[in-house]
């Protein structure tokens, strides 16, 4: 773990439980920690000092959980520690523990804390000061050798023993120091630049999620010594049980963390079911189906280790019957799959599955240590009725048994987007150590999935103007260079470089820094860029809408990204958008842009399902009395103001609310101010869905846009003047 402070102080992690990145800059401590001997460069004897850190705690109440401590040995230390959800802070020698505020679990707390002239102490929790204290000694201006992130480093004991110092449980983020007492208004600025805070990902922020086992959440377990005699779905309630032959709980059995074990032969089989599960998973169509798990090869010829008895059974098989490898899939008629050497990616090794079923089609992809194995074959899921479940097992014959370790499985009722389908898998690979496993283009290779608490304009929306925006098949859409919505974990663009034609999806912050991972991290845009050397042009391939609907729109020839104004210039090139995307018919509308950097008289933003007379469409000029006019669909609105025109930077947006009225129907905003000297045109609006463009004029025109948009909102509906401001403010 590398200190971006520059001042020479990298820690190392330790051995013996390595922390997880789970959080943007930060890291999951399962009982692991951070160190370094080093700590004399961090904290230098001084008198003054600042410290602040996000805390996540997720550990027990009785033990003593260290968040940061400097020490050489335990008198002489200085340290943040949490005891029975209180905060605690020490310095020794001198004065003995105090204890300053009370802390909630699973929720994210901005800590800073500054001692000025050694014996002051200001405590602040989430930009608030809530505790000052003067103490009689004061921090000791002895020399501390080590700083530990995590752990006091000092009298550690197991977690739970009343008393005792273990490693911190949670997520720690962004941990500064220093060398002086922070103000009071400093530290509520740092609070608030960073209050956009992640927060770790859970699978059912995902919609469709009809079955989940996690062993790593005991309490869904019941068992009778390491019996598991039930193991309770943390989704819909779909329990499965046994009474007999029961699989068998390990508390460090995989990666050293949960998983149930199933021993499976030709006589038997260990395994968990629900005969009378719910009728939702009968004949589903499409579905995403996920698993973390370690096959130990045995004498059974098909080991299968999930079953929806004769709708879809998943097994590890082989063409010789022996010591089952590749997947293959029944469907209660007819077995598919199995191509491909399977063997050196499965075989006694922990493995990540995910299996996506769609449109008579079949996708398996694996990543485990041994590399990544995927194949895709023509699939229909089983019709037959089915009420069964099965784990372990396929509920056929014992010959379908399964040998080896299962700590997670996750069902949902569709097939996933790409964006999904990463997102759970980073979920899982983070999870269970398998991280290193994804390939380096997956967007979570280098950190866990997150979810913003709060992150874009869209968030700030009414609820109706989100409701009619985001989800599936609507006619919405909104392009950006930055991140736009918080649901929306996807990259902003994707993009070629013009020196190699390489090409890369690029994620971004808030701020609209660029990187190849998600929140912008990984690689960053500039260093990608100059990589091929030269001043390559970074031409956008796809703009990607952020609302979730897919209209994502598709570079025609060069429209280029612009690294140091963070828009698209369409001097060069546009977007078509895909049919449908645009409303059509009497269907209410609302557009928001700001066009910038135009050049020419009279250019065409975008138009939509355009017909030879080319009036739908909507055009920007600098000069004349048209400084703006929306011949959409034949809703004509004309501006008449004359003189200067328009001008670049004006905040634009138009809408109409779907009745054929002259007066109030078709509204036009300049700078989120309603303009009262247009003429309105009332007219029949046709159905045509395409062609539709961003930045280019319907054939013949000539008037393509030349300038840059920096994003580019639609919705179908006529939005109040409240949110078009909130977009127009992005």
């Amino acid at each position: 773990m590398n200190n971006v402070t520059l001042t020479g102080v990298n820690a190392s992690i330790s051995s013996s439980i390595t922390p997880k990145s789970s959080i943007t800059g930060s890291a999951f401590f399962n009982l692991g920690y951070v160190s370094s001997t080093n700590a004399a460069v961090l904290l230098p004897d001084t008198t003054n000092y600042s410290f602040s850190i996000w805390i996540y705690f997720t550990g027990a109440t009785a033990t003593n959980y260290y968040v940061f401590s400097f020490f050489t040995a335990q008198t002489n230390s200085l340290a943040i520690y949490i005891k029975s959800n209180r905060i605690l802070f020490s310095a020794y020698p001198g004065d003995s523990d105090y204890d300053f505020s009370s802390i909630t679990n699973n929720v994210w707390t901005h800590m800073v804390c500054t001692i000025t002239n050694r014996k002051t102490y200001n405590f602040y929790i989430n930009g608030q000061n809530i505790a000052s204290t003067t103490v009689t000694t004061g921090v000791s201006s002895a020399s501390r050798s080590n700083v530990g992130i995590g752990t006091s480093g000092f009298s550690l004991a197991t977690e739970g023993g009343a008393g005792s110092n273990t490693y911190f449980k949670g997520y720690l983020s962004n941990f500064k120091i220093w060398n002086r007492a922070l103000s009071a208004a400093e530290i509520t600025s740092i609070y608030s630049l960073n209050s956009v805070t992640p927060t770790p990902y859970y699978p059912t922020q995902i919609a469709g999620i009809t079955l989940w086992l996690d062993a790593n959440k005991t309490s869904s377990l019941t068992l009778s010594g390491s019996n598991v005699t039930q193991w309770n779905d943390l989704a819909r309630n779909t329990n499965l049980s046994n009474t007999s032959s029961y699989p068998t709980y390990s508390e460090t059995g995989l990666n050293g963390k949960p998983t149930i074990s199933f021993v499976g032969s030709l006589s038997g089989a260990q395994n968990l079911y629900n005969n009378s599960a719910p009728s939702l998973y009968n004949s589903l169509s499409s579905f995403s189906f996920f698993t973390v798990l370690k096959s130990v090869p045995s004498n059974a010829a098909w080991a299968s280790w999930f079953s929806i008895y004769t709708n879809f059974t998943i097994y590890l098989g082989s063409a010789s019957n022996t010591n089952p490898t590749n997947p293959w899939f029944y469907n209660g008629s007819s077995l598919n799959g199995g191509s491909g050497d399977g063997r050196s990616y499965i075989d006694n090794t922990i493995i990540l599955v995910r299996v996506t079923v769609s449109g008579g089609s079949l996708t398996v992809q694996i990543y485990g240590s041994n590399g990544s194995y995927t194949n895709t074959f023509s699939y229909t899921v089983g019709t037959a009725s089915s009420q069964k479940i099965y784990v372990g097992y396929s509920g056929y014959n014992f010959n379908d048994s399964f040998n080896g370790l299962i700590s997670e499985m996750l069902f949902y009722n569709s097939a996933l987007t790409k964006i999904q389908y990463q997102q759970v898998e980073g979920y899982l690979a983070w999870k269970w150590g398998l991280q290193t496993s994804l390939p380096a283009t997956h967007p979570y290779n280098i950190q866990a999935p997150t979810t913003y608490s709060v992150a874009g304009p869209i968030d700030s929306l009414s609820a109706t103007t989100k409701a009619a925006m985001l989800g599936t098949g609507k006619s919405a859409g909104a392009y950006g260079t930055r991140v736009l919505y918080s649901g929306y974990t996807g990259p902003v663009m994707n993009i070629k470089r013009s020196s190699d034609n390489a090409i890369q999806d690029f994620y971004s912050d808030a701020s609209g820094n660029l990187g190849t991972a998600f929140l912008g991290k990984g690689t960053s845009f500039a260093t990608w860029l100059a990589a091929a050397g030269g001043t390559p042009n970074a031409i956008v391939m796809t703009w990607y809408d952020q609302t979730g609907n897919g209209n994502h729109g598709t570079g025609v020839n060069t429209p280029i990204y612009n690294t140091s104004t963070k828009t698209v210039s369409f001097a060069s090139g546009y977007f078509s958008i895909p049919n449908y995307a645009f409303p059509t018919g009497n269907s209410a509308y609302t557009y928001v842009f700001t066009p910038n950097n135009q050049t020419g008289a009279s250019q065409n933003i975008f138009y939509g399902g355009s017909i030879a007379n080319g009036l739908n469409q909507v055009i920007i000029n600098l000069t004349g009395e048209a400084s703006f006019f929306n011949g959409w669909y034949g809703a004509k609105i004309t501006s008449n103001d004359t003189g200067a025109g328009f001008l670049n930077g004006t905040k634009l947006a138009v809408s109409y609310d779907g009745t054929t009225s002259t007066t109030d129907a078709r509204k036009l905003y300049y700078n989120n101010v309603l303009r009262t000297n247009v003429l309105v045109q009332a007219g029949t609006r046709n159905q045509y869905h395409t062609p539709n463009a961003l930045g280019q004029a319907p054939a013949g025109s000539g008037n393509n846009y030349t300038g840059t948009l920096q994003f580019f909102y639609w919705s179908p509906i006529n939005m109040n003047l409240s949110d078009i401001t909130i977009l127009c403010d992005t």
